[in-house]
């Protein structure tokens, strides 16, 4: 094989190497910050940046709401390396309203998104929640674009199975024996590239449960990135193709 050729099966080698590698990902957490928060009764409540481990932007979100026509009002928000969490308000006893929660994430940087909806990640950090009755709780959930979403529930602390798959649509209620937010282990995964979440939160029977109190929801954001980066595989490139050259003079 002469040298002309033997360069250039060394630069379709690298090249294929490099190629191939490009398609290998994994999805990383993303911190979020929260940069606006509005009023109580402010139906569009909040929005904030999420950020790759590294500090790029990754994406912006908001959070929206319908507490201006209904028993329910914003609490709080909180924004940290395990979501984002939100916490509404309502304290009117036998109330038959419930709260709208739409969350919405936009992509900056590319890659897939997904979403995991938790309760709470930063249980009463901040010593101001006093947490409502659990059991007295539900939510229906709904998103687009087809898929099922799957429960994590390790501890039963749903009334449905650990690994269950679900469509959207479907009414989350959490187990009899579960009186407080603490604790909590369960999650929903939802399917990989859903941007936009909406969850219905309200009281399972209003007359019996009496008023709902706090009730928070928290909100888990990551996205897909090259492993390693493109950038870093054009570089490994480099060096071999001038290792082989190197080697050959």
């Amino acid at each position: 094989m002469s040298i002309t050729k033997s360069r250039f099966f060394s630069v379709q080698t690298a090249l294929f190497i490099a190629i191939s590698m490009l398609g290998t990902a994994s999805a990383v957490q993303l911190d979020a910050t929260v940069t606006q928060a509005s009023g109580p009764e402010a139906d569009s409540y909040a929005l904030g940046e999420l950020f790759l481990p590294g500090g790029g932007l990754a994406a912006t979100w908001n959070l929206q709401t319908s507490v201006s026509q209904t028993d329910f009002s914003n609490d709080a928000i909180q924004g940290g390396t395990e979501g984002i969490q939100y916490v509404s308000l309502n304290e009117v006893r036998g109330s038959e309203d419930s709260n709208l929660i739409t969350f919405t994430v936009n992509p900056v940087a590319s890659g897939e998104i997904g979403i995991s909806i938790a309760q709470s990640p930063y249980f009463d950090q901040e010593g101001t929640w006093n947490g409502g009755n659990e059991e007295t709780a539900q939510f229906a959930i709904f998103w687009s674009g087809g898929g099922l979403a799957t429960v994590a529930d390790p501890d039963g602390q749903l009334a449905l199975n650990d690994g269950a798959g679900i469509s959207s649509g479907a009414n989350v209620m959490f187990s009899n024996d579960r009186a407080f937010n603490v604790n909590d282990s369960w999650g929903i995964d939802l399917p990989s590239g859903v941007e936009q979440v909406s969850l219905r939160w309200s009281s399972v029977d209003p007359a019996a449960n009496s008023d709902l109190t706090r009730e928070w929801v928290t909100f888990n954001v990551t996205q897909t990135v090259p492993e390693p980066t493109a950038g870093a595989l054009f570089s490994m490139a480099l060096l071999s193709l001038g290792f082989l050259r190197r080697r050959r003079r």
